[in-house]
């Protein structure tokens, strides 16, 4: 199931994003957590992605000063929000979580 909602979850997001880059708008081929997805309250949440391409989410894991760049295009509200809910219960409802990925998926 954890497959298969990592799937849902890039999907939502790419589509959301129209599959292209948030710093850059090229194409994009990665989808990167903002919080890091061992945080599972916040792994399958679609603000918590941001598609990038290869090269793009490759500098961000390699470079702070890349990284800072991409994260103020992102927002600091929106990042510390993300935060704030990572460290909240996470009620292990993966069935709500697959139907919230999939509603969001067809409304886009």
């Amino acid at each position: 199931m954890i497959k298969y909602l990592d799937s849902l979850w890039r999907k939502a997001v790419m589509k959301k994003y129209h599959n292209r880059s948030v710093y850059s708008s090229l194409p994009a081929t990665e989808v990167h957590h903002i919080v890091t997805r061992s945080k599972k309250n916040t792994r399958w949440d679609i603000e918590n992605g941001c598609p990038l391409t290869f090269s793009e989410h490759y500098n961000l894991h390699s470079t702070v000063v890349f990284r800072n760049l991409v994260y103020e295009k992102i927002g600091k509200e929106k990042i510390e929000n993300l935060k704030r809910k990572s460290v909240q219960y996470f009620d292990k409802d993966f069935n709500r979580i697959k139907k919230t990925l999939i509603e969001a998926l067809m409304k886009m």
